[in-house]
């Protein structure tokens, strides 16, 4: 075997074990959706657009500061900072429908529809439809989706790890991750909004 593979292996194993640790997340964050204590309000778009200026502001500041310590332990915080962002994330989603008065419809399918809409092709792929300005998200199965997740795990680790090197970097990373982490919280809002804007459209006609 020549050096080079040896060296490869490694390197596959650890992405491997990575990603299955980002999938075993999601799939804890999907299978417990938050409960929201907001109630449905005439206009929900101003209200759900305030919501995600505060939590993109929320979501990046927590994100620079889990990233601040540089080297191997600005490495060592990189699932922490997407478990943390992601139910923040997840919060401003069951947020977002309860203003809507859809809290009903947010099932595991909504919730990964608005997580990763903006980042990962395979979830328009693998059980989104969009006909006009309606989006139709199908069932999944239980394996389906273990396996869904798992795709999206793989995905969301290249992308973080592929900022990752500016976590060796004591306060780079910071500002590194607070940006790429507040553009994906605005993303989420306005996936968001737009699905269940569609939904109370559809109960009004």
């Amino acid at each position: 075997m020549s050096t080079l593979k040896m060296k490869e292996k490694p390197l596959h194993n650890f992405q491997q074990k990575a990603a299955e640790q980002s999938a075993r997340i999601l799939y804890d964050i999907v299978s417990h959706i938050p409960k929201s204590k907001l109630k449905p309000v005439v206009n929900p778009q101003i209200a759900s657009e305030e919501l995600i200026s505060k939590a993109a502001i929320f979501s990046s500041t927590t994100s620079a500061s889990l990233s601040a310590p540089g080297g191997l332990l600005g490495l060592a915080t990189i699932f922490p900072d997407l478990a943390t962002i992601w139910r923040i994330q997840s919060k401003l989603v069951a947020d977002i429908a309860a203003l809507h008065g859809q809290s009903h419809r947010l099932n595991q399918e909504a919730m990964i529809w608005c997580l990763f809409r903006h980042t990962t092709t395979e979830v328009a792929k693998d059980f989104a439809v969009r006909l006009g300005e309606r989006i139709l998200l199908q069932q999944l199965s239980q394996k389906a989706l273990q396996q869904l997740l798992k795709r999206i795990g793989v995905q969301s680790f290249k992308k973080i790890s592929s900022k990752s090197i500016a976590r060796f970097i004591p306060f780079a990373g910071a500002t590194v991750s607070g940006f790429y982490t507040w553009h994906s919280t605005q993303k989420v809002g306005q996936t968001a909004m737009e699905l269940f804007s569609n939904y109370e459209s559809e109960d009004t006609h």
